[in-house]
């Protein structure tokens, strides 16, 4: 993964995932609203599918600015452009979703996100993006491997945290009773407050954003996402858990609150 910059100073971000699947069953992760709500966030997406459509995105009451698509080729490639994506007056951003098919039933996503910004006051937005991909690409791939097309929900809670990004994750996974930061180690929360879950860490990152990710056995099979990183330029805590199966739905409804009280409750845990 990489951030260039042109001499125009637009910023370009690349990322790639390999997944043992077809193009048609990641065409379905990433260009239908219910396949996006599986892996990226909590939202509602509806593409209008031909060239000069349009792309509408709710999150919660929100809606996230529309987006307007440039290609639309399934199940190869899909392009969108908009702007305000960072907020009210940022560049235009364009995305180009890329799924070419390999041997061995594998296929490779590739993303390339670009800000067309003329000076670096959005750099750090840019970097905070990067380091936010590859996350959201394991839950990705685990998604469309083991659960492709199940019924989905998202327990997702985030508080931005001051002080030291070492010390708010080594507090947050602490108060979530996560022993062993390692992969292969076993995760085990029972927190009064928290969703309860369990599963096996299968990736630890540590950079500009310090997380683990599992994949979950319990309450539902599911990869979680717990971290603390840059969003925006502020650093924030964020638990994250993508339920597969049935009932998964309902209970992300009621876990979402339920996780986002504790962590506001529990700020201290994670600043102190």
């Amino acid at each position: 993964m990489s951030v260039k910059k042109d001499d125009k100073g637009h910023l370009t971000v690349e990322t790639e995932v390999e997944i043992q699947a077809t193009p048609e069953a990641v065409w379905k992760a990433i260009a239908t609203g219910p396949g996006i709500k599986s892996w990226f966030m909590a939202m509602e997406s509806e593409f209008d599918e031909r060239v000069g459509g349009e792309v509408r995105t709710k999150m919660g009451d929100e809606m996230v600015p529309i987006a307007k698509l440039t290609a639309w080729d399934p199940p190869r490639h899909f392009g969108t452009e908009g702007e305000n994506a960072f907020g009210p007056g940022s560049p235009t951003i364009a995305y180009e979703w890329i799924v070419e098919a390999k041997g061995g039933g594998k296929c490779v996503l590739r993303m390339v996100q670009t800000l067309f910004a003329e000076d670096d006051s959005w750099d750090t937005q840019v970097g905070d993006t990067e380091a936010g991909w590859p996350a959201f690409f394991h839950v990705l791939r685990n998604y469309v491997e083991r659960h492709a097309e199940e019924p989905s929900g998202v327990v997702q809670a985030a508080v931005p945290v001051p002080g030291s990004k070492e010390e708010a994750f080594e507090r947050l996974t602490g108060a979530l009773g996560v022993g062993e930061i390692a992969k292969g180690a076993s995760v085990d929360c029972d927190v009064d407050g928290v969703p309860a879950f369990s599963g096996e860490i299968e990736d630890v990152v540590r950079g500009r954003s310090d997380r683990i990710m599992i994949r979950l056995e319990r309450p539902f099979p599911g990869t979680g996402w717990i971290g603390v990183g840059p969003i925006k330029g502020t650093m924030t805590a964020i638990v994250t858990l993508y339920y597969y199966g049935e009932g998964a739905a309902d209970a992300s409804a009621r876990g979402g609150a339920q996780l986002t009280e504790w962590l506001q409750a529990h700020g201290q845990i994670v600043s102190s």
